[in-house]
């Protein structure tokens, strides 16, 4: 006879968990910080229950999204912010057992940062401090903020950053069970059979045990490891006139390691933390407020300092480009000064000409350099005097330097019969670029010179091209070849020696001309200049083409200042120029002026110098000296400076409340209009908050708003629109819309069909038992019956 027990009729099923811990937390700045909540979010694909032991021990009950509270437990992370002689500091120290990335978003009015150790970079950018910090276990990290202003205020700050940590998870996994049973006279004899179909090993407990005349009576109690696919048995019997009813009742387990993802999260309200939180950040407090001038001077910060490229070889161009912005109330004169630094040596000042910025102003420098260093790594730093050089702000870069070029030999191989007139020394472009190369030959004998090939080397194979590939050239003639040139946006900056080879077999004459490669990509944020040097040796001069091509933003004022080498030009005596210039030293340092470029626009700004240099190699290393772009001037609302926008979340046809908060960084009080645009149909109040903005204050604000009870679940855009006598400006804001929670029958009945089924095998167990033994009693009395007849 067999019993056949499953303690799962579902098909067998795998499933995983995924459980994030977020701790709502805010830090101080003095180290210390506050836990307002912890718990975890369980998202559960197992089929069967679980047991996950994390903080504590969890019951996860099978498929869906679970929340559990934890003990609350402080992050291993301490952050001090303190003024260290007219700075400030921020110090991040990590006492996890694992190394931590966090980016910092500083609220800061005047400030320049500066990395400490292992600070990863830092610039400013929409009014806020942005900084990234890689900070090993036990060590610390290091940022600073130098005051650009005659204040430097730091208010609050967001940290991201995450951590894995590890849970144990005991998951309920299904088994089979069956017992085979058979008696011998009084003797009745069972087998108990165990088998795990699944694919991975079980811990089981087991029990069995047999039930006679009412009485339970215990068989075997015991744990095991049970391989997967693996059986085990065992046999007990028991001696009874009456046949005994055997039980077995197994439970089978999968322990498992989890990794878990710890999130910081911070209040949205902090005068009321327990009503809603933000996830994925952490609040640091910081209210300190560095004097470092008095009032009424101007306030010069470097918003950003590049090498462009970083890793270049020795006789190279590099562009510097430096980000300038005036945030005080009066104009000044600034003085840029770049220092090459080997170790603690300088070893290269770069002195820029001066510029003034007006108060409120912005600018863009850039400064080309002919790289003239050994072998090595340099640090790069911006200064930007002002007020007489009195005070002044700094960035840093970093710049590498690898082996030397080769130097080129002669320019050109000439023969009697084939002579260049006119040909390229330097071509610049960037990736993207399509450029037209133009040579002239002549030949200046009066014989005629038959079946020249033109061909083209040192190009890439499939840029480019060469009109005509094949001529003739009569005694006196010349011809004009041109080269079109189709450079990859995929293309790497660098410099090729593209030779031009005109042969017939027996007459051969070449030309070599740079083809280099601007780091520039195709939407450069800043402007790009390209170089072009012609030599025209019929006419005896050179033929320079500079281009300027704008990035994607509307510049007020655009400076071209331009430094000729003396070996190119003497003096502007010596220069004709194509466009008017204004000439600011006569041996020769020139400037261009354009204004209201427009975005993406391009100049090309030409001029003939009535000479032909000896050293090629100066016109083809010829550093541009400077360009200056002055933006339009921002409004003191274009300051505003949003923060807690975070995403809100509601229900339909229930109110949620959108909060944010407005800092005014600009030097003068703003009367603001402010409203919350949200899509038809949705109500808002307050319709319209007025409020007076004082110079470095901020104001939270709050609306409420209700979606119509039949709006889709989804994400929705609102928009914050705050407008002044100056103009308006808008702020994106992201409300996510969640459905209202339904019962889940399937899990509400899941349990009892699972009961159901299981007294239903009960059941037809116990009547397939109580006819066995009706037929047994029928057939003794039979015979009994038969007996007494025989007897008679």
């Amino acid at each position: 006879m067999r019993l056949l027990a499953l303690t799962c009729l579902l098909a067998l099923l795998c499933g995983a968990l995924n459980i994030t811990e977020y701790r709502a937390a805010v830090f101080y700045g003095n180290g210390t910080q506050e836990v307002y909540a912890d718990w975890v979010l369980v998202n559960s694909t197992l089929p069967y229950g679980a047991n996950v032991t994390y903080s504590k021990t969890l019951f996860v009950p099978g498929e869906g999204s679970y929340a559990y509270t934890l003990p609350r437990q402080a992050f291993n992370l301490s952050i001090r912010v303190t003024e260290e002689r007219g700075w400030v500091s921020f110090r991040i120290n990590n006492s996890h057992s694992s190394t931590l990335n966090i980016t910092l978003n500083i609220t800061a009015s005047g400030a320049s940062p500066v990395c400490g150790d292992r600070c990863t970079y830092a610039k400013v950018e929409s009014g806020y401090v942005l900084a990234g910090l890689s900070v090993p276990p036990g060590k610390v990290g290091v940022l600073y903020l130098l005051p650009s202003a005659d204040t430097l205020w730091v208010g609050n700050a967001l940290l991201s950053f995450t951590f894995t940590a590890s849970a144990t998870v005991e998951e309920a996994v299904p088994l089979l069970l069956d017992i085979q049973k058979k008696n011998v006279g009084n003797r009745w004899y069972a087998t108990f059979t165990i088998k795990n179909p699944g694919a991975e090993d079980a811990v089981v407990s087991l029990q069995g045990w047999y039930e006679l005349n009412g009485t339970r009576n215990e068989l075997f109690n015991v744990s095991l490891l049970l391989k997967a696919g693996a059986s085990w048995s065992i046999s007990r019997s028991v001696t009874s006139s009456t046949a005994p009813t055997f039980f077995v009742a197994a439970k089978g387990v999968n322990r498992s390691a989890v990794p878990v993802q710890v999130l910081p999260a911070y209040p949205a309200n902090i005068s009321a933390p327990h009503a809603g939180y933000i996830y994925g950040k952490a609040l640091l407090l910081s209210n300190l407020s560095v004097r470092v001038a008095p009032p009424g001077h101007a306030a010069v910060v470097v918003t950003s300092f590049s090498a462009t490229p970083p890793v270049v070889r020795r006789y190279q161009i590099v562009d510097f480009i430096i980000e300038v912005e005036n945030t005080g109330a009066v104009s000044t004169e600034i003085e840029p000064v770049i220092e090459i630094y080997r170790g603690g040596s300088l070893v290269e000042s770069l002195a820029l000409m001066p510029m003034n910025l007006a108060a409120g102003g912005n600018a863009t420098i850039l400064k080309s350099y002919m790289v003239n260093l050994t072998e090595g790594e340099y640090r790069v730093v911006a200064r930007v005097y002002y007020e007489n050089r009195t005070r002044y702000a700094s960035a840093t870069a970093k710049l590498k330097v690898t082996a030397e070029r080769e130097e080129s030999a002669g320019v050109r191989r000439e023969t009697p019969h084939l002579k260049f007139s006119y040909l390229p020394l330097l071509v610049e472009t960037r990736p993207g670029g399509a450029e037209v190369v133009v040579f002239r030959v002549e030949n200046p004998s009066s014989s005629r010179v038959e079946n020249l090939s033109l061909t083209l080397s040192g190009i890439p194979g499939g840029w480019a091209s060469v009109e005509p590939e094949q001529v003739s050239l009569e005694g006196g003639d010349s011809l004009e070849a041109k080269i079109y040139i189709d450079v990859p946006l995929s293309a790497l900056p660098g410099d090729h020696k593209a030779v031009l080879q005109l042969s017939n077999g027996g007459e051969e004459a070449s030309a070599f001309f740079i083809f280099r490669i601007k780091p520039y990509p195709q939407r450069f944020e800043k402007p790009a200049v390209l170089r072009e040097v012609y030599l025209n040796e019929s006419g005896n001069r050179t033929d320079v083409r500079v281009r300027v091509q704008n990035s994607g933003v509307a510049v007020e004022r655009l400076e071209v200042v331009e430094e000729i080498p003396k070996e190119v030009a003497r003096s502007v005596a010596d220069i004709r120029f194509s466009e008017p210039v204004a000439v600011i030293e006569p041996d020769p340092v020139v400037a261009w002026l354009l204004r209201k470029v427009e975005p993406y626009g391009e100049y090309t700004l030409r001029y003939e110098v009535n000479r032909i240099a000896k050293r090629y190699s100066t016109y083809i290393y010829w550093p541009f000296k400077q360009i200056n772009l002055f933006y339009t001037r921002l409004r003191a609302i274009d300051l505003l400076q949003f923060s807690g926008a975070a995403a809100t979340y509601a229900k339909p046809g229930e109110a949620a409340e959108v909060k944010f908060r407005l800092l005014n960084p600009s030097p003068e009080a703003l009367k603001l209009r402010v409203k919350l645009a949200a899509p038809a149909g949705w109500e808002v109040s307050p319709k319209m908050a007025n409020l007076m903005l004082l110079p470095s204050y901020s104001r939270e604000l709050k609306f409420r708003i209700t979606p119509p009870g039949d709006a889709v679940p989804g994400s929705y855009t609102l928009t914050a629109v705050i407008s002044s006598d100056e103009g308006e400006v808008q702020h994106p804001l992201t409300l996510i819309l969640v459905e209202k929670r339904k019962l889940n029958l399937r899990r509400l009945l899941t349990p009892f069909l699972g009961l159901a089924a299981l007294i239903l095998l009960v059941h037809v167990a116990l009547v397939r038992y109580r006819r066995r033994e009706r037929y047994r009693r029928e057939v003794v009395e039979a015979i009994g019956r038969i007996k007494e007849r025989m007897g008679r």
